[in-house]
């Protein structure tokens, strides 16, 4: 196997390993239960060390598909090997992942932008 898709697997797996901190801090601040009714509302719960590793948890669910979906546009590229279309994918790249910052920082400060904003 290839060490692309080494990554990504890899990377995939890191979202169910943060996942482990998160289900302890729970199963402290529910007396050694963690509630499976409403388990979002035992997270918003969470402070110290559980809030870190949800939020940790929580980013890595959310870099997992942007990481992946770049590396199979980066060996997509290099498979292709054309050299006019290498360079127009590299933009378009480069663009969308501006945009993508943009939209983030327009939404957090409060410009819109997003869903349910």
């Amino acid at each position: 196997m290839s060490l692309p898709f080494w990554c990504v697997f890899i990377s995939a797996l890191l979202i169910f390993i943060a996942k482990a901190p998160v289900a302890r801090a729970m199963a402290e601040e529910g007396g050694g239960r963690y509630d499976n009714h409403h388990p979002r509302a035992q997270q918003a719960r969470l402070t110290g060390f559980g809030a870190r590793a949800l939020a940790a948890h929580l980013n890595s669910i959310e870099a997992f598909p942007l990481f992946a979906a770049g590396v199979a546009h980066h060996a997509d590229i290099r498979l292709s090997d054309r050299h006019s279309r290498r360079h127009l994918r590299r933009q378009s790249g480069a663009v969308s992942a501006v945009l993508l910052v943009g939209s983030a920082l327009a939404a957090q400060s409060g410009m819109g932008g997003g869903p349910g904003l």
